[in-house]
This record gives C-alpha cells, sequence and structure tokens, in this order.
C-alpha cells in the first residue's frame, strides 16, 4: 500500500492536526489521478463535523488505496488518541 507524507503547512506542525493532514493527502491524491485540478485553489479545514466523521477518519485500514506516513492502525483511534480521547469505536 503507498504511503503518503503530506508536510504541514507553517505553523500547523501538530500531530493532532490529522484531519488537516488527511485532507491534504486527499488533495495530493487527487491532483495525481486527475481528480483534483492542478493550481486551483482549495478550502481545506481540520473540522470535521459529525455526520461526516465515517468519511473523514475511516475505522477500516482498506478504506483508502493509501495511507498516511506514521499511521499504522485505523485513522479514527489515530485521532481520538491524539486527542486525549478514550477509543470505543466512535
Amino acid at each position: 500500500m503507498p504511503v503518503i507524507d503530506i508536510p504541514y503547512p507553517p505553523n500547523e506542525v501538530k500531530p493532532v492536526n490529522l484531519p488537516l493532514r488527511l485532507a491534504l493527502a486527499r488533495l495530493a491524491e487527487g491532483t495525481l489521478t486527475d481528480d483534483v485540478i492542478p493550481d486551483t485553489w482549495m478550502g481545506v479545514t481540520s473540522l470535521v463535523r459529525s455526520e461526516d466523521l465515517a468519511e473523514a477518519l475511516p475505522t477500516r485500514l482498506d478504506a483508502l488505496p493509501w495511507r498516511l506516513a506514521g499511521v499504522e492502525t485505523n485513522l479514527r483511534e489515530v485521532f481520538c488518541r491524539l486527542q486525549g480521547v478514550r477509543w470505543e469505536k466512535l
């Protein structure tokens, strides 16, 4: 499985900013697969609405055709751990 390692924007190097890192990785993949037009401004946020949680932070390791560098388990578990929230399949 390919690994995507996206650098953070300046002043945003925070491990808890996993949703932003994931959004940037999705944009990078979209650019490589022609799903995103290069040189187009895209609004990206690290905020996730509760109804979008399953899509934003999937619990299945095979939910994406790639994984983020340094993330060996499901994204929601990692995000909860970084936030100090007990992981119980939220």
